[in-house]
């Protein structure tokens, strides 16, 4: 069942031989022994241990390659960027996902000291939602060609499935609770808004490499554009109501014109189709301006959890959870066959963009309305902490890397 393979692997300053090579799975399945004779390592995605492979000179089966072996390779070679990533897929969504949860908790200190008064939590959102989001929303837009990066398919899929998921909670807001439509919108917004411009593209580059960033910027340009944008509307046509139904349609649609955040994905929408230059130092103040938005939002979750903690939306939090990493990944999958073919990064790029948890900026659009604040953020949290095992099973059911 083996073949002996007589040539070496150049992988940078020492020679690794390709020792072994499985019949079984195909001639690409390579298994690479170090010099040192000790590590085995599976190429590709070849994912159960193939009782094929033996160990030459005892018989014995290779087994797979653990914590010491790696390291035994590491300080042999340079590891290629197939190994690399698959031995260290948990340890960069670790990377991404940890800063979530070191900002929240730095947040949480900060209030449990009292360090920013009582009012820090609501000048920090206001902060975010008036100066820094919609800086952050404009230049993620402004510096993308649409034309570009368009993928209909995919578009189809991970947009289906946001759809779908802010749909299935509103649904499940309104039989739990019987909550008015702006707490229902803002349930299916934490359900179905990934954090995919924070955490998403960095996993789609790492996983796909350069390429990856199409996917995830498309992604992101999805949520901002698409449902966060339908979101304040729906929030805003319950704020208005009462006030007869001519009176609340120009009531919303001021409304929804005067949100910063709809002016700053408007605006970045036209600049891309335009293909307007903007000026190199007003794009540097912008960018810096759109990059405290993550951390602050994040920080004033913490202050918010310090203060009033999850209170009576424990039940609504691990609902929305399940939702934004188990549901909304699970319809992206059954809409695939129709649309994409799983094994393509767009894809693959579709289901893994779809299991993200929840973005900050659920909580700063709840937080504006002072509706489903708790709720928000416990899903933030959760749904971050939930994503790091459903990340990373995803990462290794679909062979990514």
């Amino acid at each position: 069942m083996l073949d002996e393979v007589a040539h070496g692997v150049d992988l940078g300053r020492r020679q690794v031989t390709v020792s072994r090579r499985c019949q079984h799975h195909g001639p690409d399945q390579a298994v690479l022994q170090c010099r040192h004779g000790r590590s085995f390592f599976r190429l590709n995605r070849c994912r159960p241990v193939c009782p094929a492979w033996r160990d030459g000179s005892s018989g014995r089966p290779a087994r797979r390659a653990g914590v010491r072996s790696l390291w035994c390779v590491a300080r042999s070679v340079p590891l290629c960027p197939v190994v690399s990533f698959r031995a260290g897929r948990v340890h960069v969504l670790l990377t991404v996902a940890f800063p979530v949860f070191a900002l929240i908790g730095i947040g949480w200190l900060g209030g449990r000291l009292r360090l920013l008064g009582p009012h820090g939590t609501m000048a920090l959102n206001g902060f975010v939602g008036w100066f820094a989001l919609p800086a952050m929303l404009f230049t993620a837009l402004a510096k993308v060609s649409i034309a570009e990066v368009l993928n209909g398919a995919f578009v189809i899929v991970f947009g289906g499935s946001m759809l779908l998921t802010y749909v299935a909670g509103m649904v499940a807001a309104r039989l739990m609770s019987g909550a008015r439509l702006a707490h229902m919108s803002l349930f299916g917004l934490s359900a179905s808004f990934g954090n995919v411009g924070y955490m998403g593209i960095p996993l789609c580059v790492t996983a796909f490499g350069p390429e990856g960033a199409l996917p995830g910027t498309l992604a992101a340009v999805l949520g901002a554009a698409g449902i966060l944008t339908f979101g304040l509307i729906l929030v805003e046509v319950d704020v208005q109501r009462g006030h007869g139904a001519q009176a609340a349609r120009g009531r919303v649609l001021r409304a929804v014109l005067r949100s910063p955040i709809v002016q700053a994905v408007a605006l970045g929408a036209m600049v891309s189709a335009l293909r307007i230059a903007v000026p190199e130092p007003v794009m540097h103040f912008l960018d810096l301006l759109g990059s405290a938005a993550a951390p602050c939002a994040l920080f004033a979750i913490g202050l918010f959890l310090s203060d009033k903690g999850l209170g009576s939306a424990r039940r609504e939090v691990f609902v929305a959870s399940l939702g934004k990493v188990l549901l909304q990944p699970l319809i992206a999958l059954a809409l695939l066959p129709w649309f994409l073919d799983l094994g393509t990064m767009w894809g693959k790029a579709a289901v893994l963009c779809a299991a993200l948890p929840t973005a900050a900026n659920a909580f700063v659009v709840a937080k504006e309305y002072e509706t489903f604040v708790e709720g928000a953020s416990g899903t933030i949290l959760l749904s971050t902490v939930a994503s790091v095992a459903t990340v990373s099973a995803l990462l290794v059911l679909l062979s990514i890397g």
